[in-house]
């Protein structure tokens, strides 16, 4: 199912559509990330806003209707995936990294308002990760990035989905409200 994360109207009608097809939904991973750099003060409030909206706003509008399904339930796995920009403060960053900071931040306090419903929360921070976005990045960026790994590599998109599935599961029961690095040893 595609629906326009811009469209709050298509979120909310994608998580009926979902609840009539699925009503128990056990794993919930928001993957969903405009890119989008700039210096401060190059950085445009049309940008920052389009940003933050897809990558904040919109996934915040569409976990609130899933995980009524969840506390229905009484269980649940949710996987936010943000950005070691929303940790880091690199420059050039102000809306991709300020969207995904929210998601993290977001991350503790829903962790916090859940978890009495045994339901779950926690964010993966991929550093730099072999993926369409990447592709598209600058190689002075790329390379610069690399060089801060202690692998000195880019990462695999397997490396966060083995994350994801570790989360997702049972094996991961007791952990709640916490940002996991995938960013092969960034400093």
């Amino acid at each position: 199912m595609f629906f326009d994360l811009d469209n709050y109207e298509e979120i909310q009608n994608a998580v009926i559509k979902i609840k009539s097809i699925q009503p128990n939904i056990d794993i919930l991973i928001n993957n969903a990330g405009r890119p989008s750099g700039a210096l401060f003060q190059m950085t445009s409030i049309k940008d920052l806003q389009q940003t933050m909206n897809v990558n904040y706003f919109s996934q915040i509008v569409f976990t609130q209707g899933i995980v009524r399904l969840m506390i229905r339930n009484k269980k649940g796995s949710i996987i936010n995936i943000s950005s070691v920009s929303g940790i880091d403060g690199d420059p050039g960053t102000l809306s991709y990294g300020t969207s995904k900071a929210a998601l993290i931040s977001a991350t503790k306090i829903i962790s916090n308002e859940i978890g009495r419903y045994n339901i779950r929360i926690n964010t993966i921070a991929p550093g730099p990760i072999m993926t369409e976005m990447l592709k598209k990045m600058d190689e002075k960026t790329k390379m610069s990035m690399i060089s801060r790994s202690a692998l000195g590599k880019i990462g695999e998109a397997s490396d966060v989905a083995n994350l994801a599935l570790f989360l997702g599961s049972d094996l991961a029961n007791h952990i709640s409200g916490q940002v996991i690095r995938v960013d092969g040893g960034m400093s």
